[in-house]
């Protein structure tokens, strides 16, 4: 009795001292907030995005209307803002 009364004891300590890990998610907006995001823009018409390419050139993207990118980093060159959102910026 007094081994099983141990055993159990041992395996409640053990688990009270080491729970299960468990990472809530933060959400803002209907939308998952994730590492190393700085803001979310949702488009309320319809525009494009650009990608740069490594050689220089760019792929546009047209954004529909209330969809939304999640930004990274401002970057600022000639008095305009750019928002990089992943792989595009606008």
């Amino acid at each position: 009795m007094k081994k099983l009364f141990s055993v159990l004891l041992a395996a409640f300590l053990f688990a009270v001292v080491n729970p299960t890990k468990s990472e809530a998610k933060v959400m803002y907006d209907g939308a998952e907030v994730v590492k190393g995001q700085t803001g979310k823009m949702t488009f309320k018409k319809d525009i494009k995005v650009y990608k740069k390419n490594p050689d220089g050139t760019f792929d546009s993207l047209m954004v529909k209307r209330n969809n939304f990118f999640k930004t990274y980093d401002i970057e600022k060159y000639d008095g305009k803002t750019f928002y990089q959102m992943g792989q595009y910026r606008v």
